[in-house]
């Protein structure tokens, strides 16, 4: 019977030496499979918790590609006038922006991509979903989406505080007209003009109150149509004289939401019509002494 040839055969001890590095790579595997599982783990709970910050932000937050926008909050939405944040994904943002701001953005947004000097903080105006113009303070920085940059923005309304801010701004502007003697006519126009800047869709008007104390004269009207504003000067003044002559006469504010039927402009509703004037508020402009002096009205 023939002998097998010296090693021909494995040992035990040199069959484990060969088990060794196949055990080893085994194990650094599994090791390496357990930490991207604990690494999954904390991006998904990373993920959850900045998707929880961002739903409950006062602030509005997007995400966004050469402004095509990937994320928005509900905060964005709401202050844009959208529903929810879902009608957000995949606009322009620069449709979002007033038409005279878009280049200036447009820049930061080149500079910073290429790693040039942009501002982190700026304020720009901005358009709602239904045409009204809000002032936004904006924080902007690249960040990593899907694996290629993409521009965080925070969104901030700051538009109470720059209406707030014009205002005032606008009164130290008439104060500094009636120290300079400037003409009353000018003054009031300044008034009315700070007024409008302020409320949107609304035109300013004021008529002062004739010497005989019966009749409204023209005081300021710079965006209300010439034709209109010739017509309704010397407007007498009664308890069912439209706005302003209702507002004169009863001393008190008058507010007419609908033109077209309300009795009040029954004798002035074809010439408001004619000049798409819809709804008029007016108030009486009344002195220290309790006077009427005119009124002031918002169309």
């Amino acid at each position: 019977m023939a002998k097998p040839r010296r090693g021909s055969r494995k040992t035990w001890s040199t069959a484990g030496e060969e088990l060794n590095p196949l055990r080893t790579r085994a194990a650094a595997l599994t090791r390496r499979a357990a930490a991207l599982k604990v690494a999954q783990a904390a991006l998904r709970e990373s993920e959850a918790r900045y998707r929880t910050l961002s739903e409950r932000s006062i602030q509005g937050i997007c995400i966004h590609r050469d402004f095509i926008i990937l994320f928005a909050n509900p905060a964005l939405a709401a202050m844009f006038g959208f529903e929810s944040p879902e009608e957000l994904i995949g606009l322009d943002l620069r449709g979002a922006l007033a038409l005279d701001e878009r280049a200036r953005l447009e820049g930061y947004h080149a500079a910073r991509l290429h790693g040039e000097p942009a501002p982190l903080r700026y304020e720009c105006e901005a358009t709602r979903k239904d045409g009204t113009r809000i002032w936004v303070e904006v924080m902007a920085s690249i960040v990593s989406w899907a694996g290629k940059p993409a521009v965080l923005g925070t969104l901030l309304d700051i538009t109470e505080r720059k209406r707030a801010e014009g205002l005032a701004a606008g009164q130290v502007r008439v104060l500094e007209m009636i120290g300079g003697s400037v003409s009353l006519p000018r003054i009031l126009e300044a008034l009315t003009l700070i007024i409008e800047a302020y409320a949107d869709g609304m035109l300013a008007s004021i008529l002062l109150l004739d010497e005989d104390g019966l009749h409204l004269r023209h005081g300021a009207a710079p965006s209300l149509p010439e034709s209109y504003v010739r017509a309704i000067d010397g407007l007498a003044i009664g308890p069912n004289v439209g706005s302003c002559g209702s507002a004169a006469y009863l001393r008190e504010p008058t507010i007419v939401s609908k033109i077209e039927s309300d009795p009040r402009w029954a004798d002035y509703r074809d010439l408001a019509r004619a000049h798409g004037l819809q709804a008029c508020w007016s108030t009486p402009i009344v002195s220290a002494d309790g006077r009427v002096l005119g009124t002031f009205a918002l169309y």
